[in-house]
């Protein structure tokens, strides 16, 4: 430290006010145990400041959706899907790029004991093949893209859902299976797209600062053999209503399709047989507010990475189908959802 610097800015500030006379101002005052003691104090007071701060108790506070029979949401995501998958990846060809941009919107049609009666629907659908890999968030040049065969109407029917979702995000009951699938195997449903709405189920004990727990289901499968889900706070801060949630899912899969891609427990109707392993990341970010002792959460935004490696290989009578051969062989896909809220929770 410069002995003389520091009188020099204590002297100023005498003058400032005025005060000429002031002793601070004799640089006599200014020997070194006197600027030692000054630095020792303001260390004592900073370490003691920052150890209130440390030392603080953490916030527990329980956390639900808030599920309000009439409340609208409304979600954008995008999805960017490179790899190799069928039907386009056949041995030899390149990697496939494959973008989609949905609208999503929930709304909560009635509540009770049981839970909540959600409806999650397809607004508007942007499917298609780009000719290279894109940055999340990115939006593809449409002179570039080759749109994907297929039409709103049979996204809608393939991707709507109505469920009874629990106050923690849990899905209590499926009220509506839709048989119609989308033939594209990137390593799960995409039928279950609409998890990422509410992607994190939350425990019932109170959770804070580093707070973790395990939960049975998600986008990748719901066989807790198979799969397992974590979750972790990254950080709660009640005074700016944010929460920061971390999630990673490792599935084993070994699954049998049917001819419809489909998974079926009966031995003759199974014509592929997939096996391989699946992982997924994310950060999400939930707006919070106060609901009588916890906090009501929503989704403002989720970041998901995926990796899928995955085998397909026909059996039964699928070894002699050419439908099943053109479908079969590797999936290797990298995954990246961005979902963003559209909305601030309106009621209708």
């Amino acid at each position: 430290m410069e002995l003389d610097g520091v009188w020099e800015r204590l002297c100023h500030s005498q003058k400032l006010r005025g005060d000429t006379k002031n002793p601070l101002c004799k640089k006599e005052y200014m020997s070194k145990r006197f600027i030692k003691s000054l630095s020792t104090m303001a260390l004592i007071i900073t370490g003691s400041t920052a150890m209130c701060a440390s030392t603080a108790p953490d916030q527990q506070v329980s956390v639900t959706y808030p599920l309000v029979a009439g409340s609208v949401n409304t979600y954008e995501m995008r999805a960017y899907f490179d790899g190799h998958f069928p039907p386009f990846d056949q041995p030899g060809n390149p990697t496939v790029h494959l973008y989609c941009d949905i609208i999503y919107q929930s709304k909560v049609l009635s509540t009770d004991s049981n839970g909540s009666q959600m409806r999650f629907s397809v607004l508007s659908d942007n499917i298609l093949l780009t000719p290279k890999k894109m940055k999340l968030g990115d939006i593809p040049n449409s002179s570039e893209a080759i749109p994907f065969p297929i039409d709103l109407s049979t996204v809608k029917e393939a991707l709507n859902s109505s469920d009874i979702v629990r106050p923690d995000g849990t899905i209590a009951k499926v009220e509506t299976v839709n048989n119609r699938l989308i033939r594209v195997n990137i390593g799960f449903d995409l039928r279950k797209l609409f998890l990422l709405l509410m992607p994190i189920p939350f425990p019932n004990t109170a959770v804070g600062s580093n707070s973790e727990w395990n939960f049975g289901s998600g986008i990748i499968g719901s066989d807790t053999t198979m799969v397992k889900y974590t979750a972790k706070v990254n950080s709660l801060n009640l005074q700016k209503h944010t929460l920061k949630v971390n999630m990673l899912a490792n599935s084993s899969v070994n699954d049998h399709l049917n001819s419809t891609g489909e998974s079926t427990p009966i031995p003759s109707k199974q014509v592929i047989h997939m096996f391989g392993k699946v992982k997924m990341t994310g950060s999400t970010l939930f707006d919070t507010e106060s609901q009588g002792t916890g906090i009501a959460v929503s989704l403002q935004k989720g970041v998901f990475n995926m990796h899928v490696n995955l085998k397909r290989i026909p059996i039964g009578k699928g070894v002699n189908n050419s439908d099943v051969q053109f479908e079969s062989g590797p999936i290797t896909v990298d995954a990246r959802m961005l979902v963003l809220k559209k909305n601030n929770g309106a009621t209708q």
